[in-house]
């Protein structure tokens, strides 16, 4: 009889939700599967959990699936979800080159691995309401301790904790997204924000739509900002990734993924982003 494989995952924003969902297609043998997820809300994370419409992706959704073999995967999705019309094509190539809000792309996330785990009843899934606090061996497998829900023991465990959210280092600072009042945005004279990268672009624009009129200074380690997205696409290339070892009971599977290095290679000195730069960012360059 094969010893039932427990499988635990830490963190359930976008990453920890897309390798549940690749255990879960692949593992074919019966699992327990364990999510440790603070808030107890999963696939949407820091990333996509603002509830605010007008925090945008910077990646068109044809470049988005939380399944490397199913590329478009958030584009199909969306194009249904958003009821864009039946079989018609311009409409979808329009879906395919737009930039939905984060808010959508963690609902879509959240959606597919629901569906995901419905479709494999023989698997035992949980939730931990905690967070992990320290990871320990314990003989062949592991064991995680949470601050308040115990300990779960596991024979894989995946770290999907990204890299955890900004905390205000000031008396008067505020964390990304930390509430502001819009007359206090109205009466501000100026406003410093440090980093200088997607959620910079959120926060200024934000208070920019609240009424603050004053000077903004943006401090950058690296003195960059985002750059404009080209007016539409460029085609994708794609490439088959390495084989990796599989977990015992799965079976091993290839995903296509932009080369970032020839990609970005590419990309010295334009002053657009293309295609090739979102599948880049994707594939973690």
């Amino acid at each position: 009889m094969q010893h039932e494989i427990n499988i635990c995952v830490v963190g359930g924003g976008f990453t920890g939700a897309a390798a549940a969902i690749a255990c879960l297609r692949h593992i074919e043998r019966p699992f327990r599967l364990v999510i440790i997820e603070p808030t107890g809300s999963l696939g949407r994370g820091i990333a996509y959990g603002s509830h605010d419409p007008m925090h945008l992706l910077n990646v068109r959704a044809r470049d988005l699936s939380v399944c490397a073999d199913r590329p478009g995967d958030f584009s199909t999705w969306a194009f249904r979800h958003l009821d864009q019309g039946e079989d018609d094509v311009g409409l979808l190539e329009g879906v395919n080159h737009a930039f939905f809000s984060r808010q959508l792309f963690g609902e879509y996330v959240r959606q597919r691995l629901n569906e995901t785990i419905a479709r494999r009843p023989d698997v035992q899934f949980d939730i931990v309401a905690a967070s992990a606090v320290a990871c320990s061996r314990k003989g062949t497998g592991f064991r995680i301790r949470t601050d308040r829900a115990g300990t779960v023991e596991a024979d894989v465990v995946v770290v999907a904790t990204g890299y955890g959210a900004s905390t205000a280092s000031g008396q008067e600072s505020l964390p990304p997204f930390g509430f502001v009042s819009t007359d206090q945005f109205a009466g501000a004279r100026s406003m410093v924000l440090i980093g200088s990268g997607l959620t910079m672009v959120d926060v200024l624009l934000n208070a920019r739509r609240e009424g603050f009129a004053g000077e903004a200074t943006i401090l950058s380690r690296r003195g960059q900002i985002p750059r404009e997205h080209a007016a539409k696409a460029s085609c994708r290339r794609r490439w088959r990734s390495p084989r990796r070892r599989a977990l015992p009971g799965s079976r091993p599977r290839y995903a296509s993924r932009a080369r970032p290095q020839r990609l970005m290679g590419r990309l010295a000195g334009r002053d657009q982003w293309t295609a090739a730069d979102d599948f880049g960012h994707l594939a973690g360059s």
